[in-house]
């Protein structure tokens, strides 16, 4: 993974994962051991659950809608030093962006604490943006660029999302597939059953419940049984503050969340050390419990499609 502060070379997205039958020889230690890491690291994908204005994305749309080096675009005013435009967007974000539109036109820049954006606000320049090509406008290299290559990883940013796509295009469950179905009523059965009181009664949070079933049918479709139960055992052996992996992984879905709306705020020197740096170490933690799991049962029965990919 390509931590801040390394040189350029070492950031390049890996080759893609090229489509293939899952049938193939056993891995190589090497093999293996990248797959476990992919595997571990492609969990946290499900932790960005927000969505932002990406700025590689706009302003590749820019420089091709208007054929001119982004660099000229016009910049959103008033501005201050350092904080550039943020506070000023803070008070009214809406009547910000609509006023710098009617002054500035469909395309321009926004300066908030050091990350610029390129906002991109008509109708044929969202379009085009939105339907370009991953190798014309890269959504990974901007969701990298935007805070997640860190809080994230690049591995799961890029290997990882091809790895799942992957998944989804070889076992069927990208459609409505018999096999999908079945597999995913029987993991709704069992999230179910875990969330809800056995003896009926209230739900003390439903919105709560609801999340803790979401993602443990995530977890059970794609990493499997088996190894969330070792993952609980160990975090019973440590004695650990949170009662199982679906709880750790939840806390760490939350710092995501937090450090993505925080750091959009923050100038970079700023916001890695304070907000973003303590998630990577998170992800870290979580990632190498979740790969001593795998490693424990990859030679036993019952594993996500993940794991048999």
């Amino acid at each position: 993974a390509c931590e801040p502060g390394t040189a350029s070379s070492a950031c390049a997205p890996p080759p893609r994962v090229p489509s293939m039958p899952f049938a193939m020889a056993a891995p190589d230690a090497d093999t293996r051991r990248r797959a476990l890491l992919a595997t571990a690291g492609a969990v946290a994908l499900a932790a960005a659950a927000a969505s932002a204005l990406r700025r590689a994305l706009a302003e590749r749309a820019a420089r091709r809608q208007h054929g001119a080096d982004v660099e000229e675009l016009p910049c959103a005013s008033p501005w201050l030093p350092l904080l550039g435009n943020a506070l000023f967007y803070k008070v009214d974000p809406l009547r910000f962006m609509e006023r710098q539109r009617r002054r500035l036109g469909d395309v321009f820049f926004m300066n908030m604490a050091g990350l610029k954006i390129a906002v991109v606000s008509g109708r044929q320049e969202m379009i085009q943006a939105a339907t370009a090509a991953e190798s014309a406008l890269s959504a990974r290299a901007a969701a990298a660029d935007f805070g997640f290559g860190t809080t994230l990883g690049n591995l799961n940013v890029y290997f990882g999302t091809d790895l799942h796509r992957l998944v989804l295009k070889e076992t069927g469950l990208g459609v409505a597939s018999e096999s999908s179905r079945v597999s995913l009523e029987r993991a709704v059965a069992t999230a179910v059953d875990e969330a809800l009181p056995p003896e009926g009664g209230m739900v003390p949070d439903a919105l709560a419940a609801l999340r803790r079933m979401s993602l443990h049918v995530v977890l059970l479709q794609f990493v499997g049984e088996e190894a969330l139960r070792v993952c609980d055992a160990g975090l019973r052996s440590r004695k650990s503050r949170h009662r199982d992996f679906l709880s750790w992984y939840m806390a760490f879905q939350d710092m995501v969340e937090d450090a993505t709306a925080k750091g959009i705020a923050l100038p970079w020197p700023i916001a890695y050390p304070l907000v973003h740096a303590p998630v990577l170490f998170e992800r870290r933690r979580l990632q190498r419990a979740l790969a001593v799991a795998l490693e424990e049962v990859w030679d036993k029965q019952g594993h996500g499609e993940w794991l048999r990919a």
